[in-house]
């Protein structure tokens, strides 16, 4: 499923993970705030919403406790191969 998000002032953007956003902003974590509580980099943050990176499986149930979301979900809504295939997350 894609989804599509309008943002005033600029085109229609693909976001790939919204999933993520969405449980990020509703558990009232910015970036830079869940990316510090799971031991990451804001920009690795930005890349897992945006499709660039998949998160390792080490950093799902990370995500899900800080998200207070179920981890199963997590993972089946998340990008089944990154944009960027020759590129690891962690």
């Amino acid at each position: 499923m894609c989804d599509f998000a309008y943002r005033p002032g600029s085109m229609t953007q693909f976001r790939p993970w919204l999933y993520l956003e969405r449980q990020r902003e509703k558990a009232g974590h910015t970036r830079l705030s869940l990316a510090k509580a799971i031991g990451r980099d804001v920009s690795q943050v930005s890349r897992y919403e945006s499709g660039e990176y998949r998160p390792s499986p080490s950093v799902f149930p990370l995500l899900a406790a800080e998200l207070h979301c179920d981890l199963d979900e997590l993972i089946a809504t998340a990008p089944k191969a990154p944009r960027h295939a020759s590129r690891l997350a962690s």
